[in-house]
């Protein structure tokens, strides 16, 4: 919804835009969203996460925000548990999750310092 949202008008006015565990954007590239500076499109993926399944360029969702060609800024997260790849896609806010610290870095405006 925020990719397909942020190509729309004047896009969406902010500082920065975050997917987490996105299966895409509805858009090829993060120089397709409006109102948000390309070098402030986020992007994690967690390895054992569900959403992997979904094939690269899949019709319904669009490019994986992850992807290096989509040209955002990838970030680490935990890699989930093999074992339940369900459970994986909703621990990204878990409390020592690579993913939560990273976003709350990049939402305090500490981008350096992300990983």
């Amino acid at each position: 919804m925020i990719g397909h949202t942020a190509q729309q008008g004047d896009g969406i006015n902010a500082d920065a835009v975050i997917f987490v565990g996105s299966p895409g954007v509805d858009t090829n590239s993060a120089s397709d969203l409006k109102g948000v500076p390309t070098s402030e499109v986020w992007a994690t993926r967690a390895e054992h996460d569900i959403i992997r399944r979904v094939p690269d360029w899949d019709i319904a969702h669009g490019n994986d925000p992850t992807r290096e060609d989509f040209g955002g800024r990838v970030f680490s997260s935990d890699p989930g548990d093999p074992d339940d790849e369900g459970k994986t896609h909703s621990a990204y806010w878990n409390e020592g999750n690579r993913a939560r610290r990273n976003i709350a870095l990049i939402v305090t405006g500490q981008t350096d310092k992300v990983a």
